[in-house]
């Protein structure tokens, strides 16, 4: 993850995936992840898809710039 973010910083892309068991710990590593990527001065945005929301447009769209739309994000949503 480090890498990936010290890659971001240069311009140069890179891709992370991240899969496994419900439980796995897959939650935890992205919370670190945004830690990382905060501590190195990214704009963190953060969704959660849910079938509730399948039939809103864009509703994870909503989710990732709601927060910073309306200045509450903190430096990180």
């Amino acid at each position: 993850m480090a890498e990936a973010l010290e890659s971001a910083k240069r311009a140069i892309p890179s891709t992370l995936l991240v899969e496994g068991a419900p439980g796995i710990g897959k939650t935890a590593l992205l919370d670190v992840a945004c830690e990382l990527a905060h501590e190195r001065g990214f704009v963190v945005c953060r969704a959660k898809a849910s079938l509730m929301e399948r039939e809103m447009p864009f509703a994870v769209v909503q989710q990732l710039f709601e927060r910073r739309l309306r200045g509450q994000d903190g430096g990180a949503a």
